[in-house]
């Protein structure tokens, strides 16, 4: 109970319809350019450990691996009352530094972390005929989800705001996380 304390009280000053919200974590190298470790996935574990440890639930929704197998990006979603008001300060710039305690000289790999919110945008119609929705197999392991299901992309024809989806799911599953993932990429515009 101790080590819920933290999260229970946090949680508790989160009062508004945003913070409440459950979060889109987005993950992706800064460079597309594969690093010696795994900065992403390191990233990505790092947030579905620490969520599931909290009792907040978690769907990887998207992954892209390098053909090394290192992850490119990865989306996550994180369920749970306060989870965006938690999360919302992982938003921004992280900076891994290399050589520092060597002779090499000092190397700075730096990733993206995305924290939006899935919450209803005012005047945004996200119905069937507002939205363009292409979906397929796909194929192969991947590294946060045990095998390749399908790949979705989700456009908002008014906007043209898009995304796409590679991840272990159904078609229809994979289609619905997609939504929400488009309807927390449109709020964030707002």
């Amino acid at each position: 109970i101790e080590r819920d304390i933290d999260l229970v009280e946090y949680t508790t000053v989160c009062r508004s319809p945003v913070e409440r919200a459950d979060a889109v974590v987005s993950i992706a190298l800064v460079e597309a350019v594969p690093a010696d470790d795994d900065l992403v996935g390191m990233l990505g574990d790092m947030y579905l450990h620490w969520a599931q440890h909290k009792g907040l639930s978690t769907t990887v929704v998207h992954e892209l691996l390098f053909a090394d197998g290192a992850t490119q990006e990865l989306v996550l979603l994180v369920g749970g009352v306060a989870a965006y008001g938690v999360l919302g300060g992982e938003d921004g710039i992280h900076e891994f530094n290399y050589g520092k305690t060597s002779k090499q000289p000092k190397v700075g790999r730096f990733v993206r972390v995305r924290v939006l919110p899935v919450v209803d945008v005012p005047g945004v119609d996200l119905g069937p005929q507002q939205l363009e929705s292409r979906r397929g197999a796909a194929k192969g392991p991947g590294k946060h989800v045990p095998r390749y299901k399908s790949r979705v992309t989700l456009t908002h024809r008014p906007t043209l705001v898009s995304v796409q989806a590679a991840n272990g799911l159904a078609p229809e599953k994979s289609a619905d996380l997609c939504r929400d993932w488009l309807q927390a990429e449109l709020a964030r515009r707002k």
